[in-house]
């Protein structure tokens, strides 16, 4: 049970500081879902009140036994009652929020999300938590602690077009996403996008053969991001590039005699490969080579080296090594019957995997 009490560690959680690493790695998440394995808390989007919800992972502690919802139905003006340990985080912002990250380090806490915005050019917000920490208070975020990141992107010539996911390199300080660009088939403009936390310096770090790219992942002890394909004019891929940080984007380009325009001469260098067009789904009603129809939301277990991701085309969430089908654990279906599975959210290393249908 999550006693009342800050967002901050304890003070009896003496090793905290030293599971940054898991707040870090376990938490790029894509479609909507983010976990607090610190605090036991789950992140989501809800669209019903267009805007985000946080929720204990175990309904124990009642809002309305402390008469909070009360105080949240005045707050959000609408007659529901919260009941469990559900809480509005962001209300009445956009109806077509996708990707969120949470950044869990003490004392910088935030979450960033990605909102395609349908016909409209997309944006990228982030939202400082730290204000609103205290679980025995309402958690409604005030427009000062929102950011739109959207103005600083596009000023540096980056269009927004169709975002989806953000995660974060929180050892690099960096974010990335993912933006599918326009909705066509006949232009692979997908790309991935990467800068630094507070949205300066950004640059496009993969956008060979991708089209309409949703979720994506970093794995950041193979120094690699793995990026789904949703390919809406073909069948879906999962893919696997190289992250390219600067120094070495820099000392490449140096050595080959390139000068400017170093990154658009990288993202051609750029290591990359399909490692999952297909996944075993015998075992739960599917073809022994089953193919990878719409990937959304992908989640990485950093404990195991495993990937899950759901595949919005044949309703089930799929499981593999991070190498897929080059790797000793090749994609197989891992449940079913899911619906259309939109939403694979957020790994936890205890195997527990958290899917939300939309």
């Amino acid at each position: 049970m999550l006693r009342a009490g800050p967002l901050e560690p304890p003070e009896e959680c003496g090793d905290c500081p030293q599971q940054r690493h898991l707040w870090n790695l376990t938490n790029s998440t894509a479609g909507g879902v983010a976990l607090d394995l610190q605090w036991r808390e789950i992140y989501y989007v809800d669209r019903e009140i267009r805007g985000l919800r946080v929720a204990q992972l175990k309904n124990t502690t009642a809002q309305h036994e402390a008469g909070l919802w009360i105080d949240y139905r005045e707050k959000v003006n609408q007659s529901r009652i919260f009941y469990d340990s559900d809480s509005i985080l962001l209300f009445n912002r956009s109806r077509t929020i996708e990707g969120i990250a949470l950044n869990l380090i003490p004392g910088e806490r935030g979450l960033y999300y990605a909102d395609p915005k349908g016909d409209a050019p997309g944006e990228i917000h982030y939202i400082d938590l730290e204000p609103s920490i205290a679980h025995n208070g309402p958690r409604l975020v005030h427009k000062t602690q929102e950011t739109n990141l959207t103005r600083t992107i596009t000023q540096q010539g980056v269009k927004l077009i169709n975002p989806h996911s953000v995660a974060l390199d929180l050892v690099n300080r960096k974010l990335y996403w993912t933006d599918s660009g326009e909705r066509n088939y006949t232009d692979p403009d997908g790309k991935v996008w990467r800068a630094n936390l507070d949205g300066t310096d950004a640059v496009c770090v993969l956008d060979r053969n991708l089209w309409d790219p949703t979720g994506l992942v970093l794995d950041l002890r193979n120094y690699s991001m793995i990026v789904l394909d949703e390919k809406l004019h073909d069948y879906g891929s999962v893919i696997k590039a190289n992250m390219g940080y600067e120094a070495e984007i820099r000392a490449k380009a140096e050595a080959s005699g390139i000068k400017q325009n170093i990154y658009d001469w990288y993202r051609n260098q750029t290591w990359l490969q399909e490692i999952a067009l297909t996944y075993d789904a015998s075992s739960h009603g599917g073809d022994k080579y089953e193919k990878v129809k719409r990937p959304y939301g992908i989640v990485h277990d950093v404990v195991n080296d495993m990937i899950f991701w759901t595949d919005a085309g044949t309703g089930h969430v799929v499981r593999s090594d991070v190498h897929g089908m080059h790797g000793a654990e090749t994609p197989k279906a891992y449940m079913c019957d899911l619906g259309v599975p939109r939403r694979c959210g957020a790994f936890a290393p205890s195997t527990r995997l958290v899917s939300i249908s939309r």
